[in-house]
């Protein structure tokens, strides 16, 4: 009696199909027309059954249809750099969380998004440099939230209004034979607009929403020589995090950094590679899961050697 017990089976079934395709339309030397169509049907049927701590069953199924579009232009700015602006939209069909005995809590709706997306991306004459920008709105209907709520309820629910704002950069630098330099960095804003917690109905609208870093980035600097050999160094970061509505400090984990390098020759059919991941040690929560106060550390500093043949 200390503890929950519980006695269930069930099972999940998922049918899709869909059709999609895209034109690019050359208005004049410089415009292009992109147009894109997808429809989507997916089927889920659900069935629970369970005999602790009470009997009984819960069977239901549902469909999912989206009719979804995509409108962008693309401009030649010059030769090499091109700007686009976009208007799409998106779905993700709903569905049946299995690990609650709680009914009503099981069935989950679609999710709907409608989005705007703008950016450039440009080379240089060689092609040796490249460099993209992009910075998006998306405007979310019933947004799909993962998680432990509370010791025996693993659910999804369904947050009435979210946005998500942001934008990204890209560089890709070769700075001399061998050589290579890579670079992004994504930044997003993911508010809440509308939820309230489905068991304590505490307002959390205009929080940040779980899962989703601040930001996050990465470096890469590589070399690869003709006689084989090559090695690289990669440094990545990933901002703040939060794990549940609330933003509560107990389930944030801080921004982090992580530092790896390998090396190695690679010649004809044979490759050997010597690496380390999380060169500094950092500590870390990969994922942290409220309701039951568990969380999966990152990996820690670990060294490793790879042989690969290839036939």
């Amino acid at each position: 009696g200390l503890f929950p017990i519980e006695g269930s089976a069930f099972a999940l079934g998922s049918r899709s199909a869909a059709l999609f395709g895209q034109v690019t339309t050359r208005l004049d030397q410089r415009w292009n027309l992109v147009s894109g169509l997808r429809i989507e049907r997916t089927r889920k049927s659900f069935d629970r059954s369970q005999t602790i701590p009470s009997p009984g069953e819960f069977l239901e199924d549902r469909r999912d249809d989206a009719v979804l579009g995509k409108v962008a232009l693309e401009y030649a700015l010059s030769k090499n750099t091109t700007a686009y602006a976009s208007v799409a939209t998106g779905s993700k069909p709903g569905g049946y969380s299995a690990y609650t005995g709680n009914a009503p809590l099981a069935p989950f709706d679609a999710e709907r998004m409608a989005g705007i997306e703008s950016g450039f991306r440009s080379r240089s004459d060689d092609s040796m440099v490249t460099f993209g920008a992009t910075a998006f709105a998306w405007f979310i209907r019933d947004y799909q939230i993962e998680r432990s709520f509370t010791q025996t309820d693993y659910i999804v629910v369904n947050a009435p209004r979210a946005r998500s704002l942001g934008g990204e950069l890209n560089a890709d630098w070769k700075p001399a034979a061998g050589w290579r330099i890579t670079a992004g960095l994504g930044v997003s804003i993911v508010t809440l607009r509308e939820f309230t917690d489905p068991f304590t109905g505490t307002d959390y609208s205009g929080n940040r929403a779980p899962y989703a870093p601040e930001f996050s980035g990465n470096l890469q600097v590589s070399y690869h020589d003709r006689s084989g050999w090559f090695a690289a160094g990669t440094l990545s970061a990933t901002g703040k995090t939060t794990f549940d509505e609330s933003e509560s400090p107990m389930f944030t984990q801080g921004a982090y950094t992580l530092l790896g390098a390998r090396a190695g020759c690679e010649r004809g059919r044979w490759r050997v590679t010597v690496y380390g991941d999380n060169l500094t040690d950092t500590e870390y929560y990969a994922f942290i899961i409220p309701g039951v106060f568990h969380g999966s550390p990152g990996a820690p500093r670990r060294f490793g050697a790879e042989l690969a043949v290839k036939f």
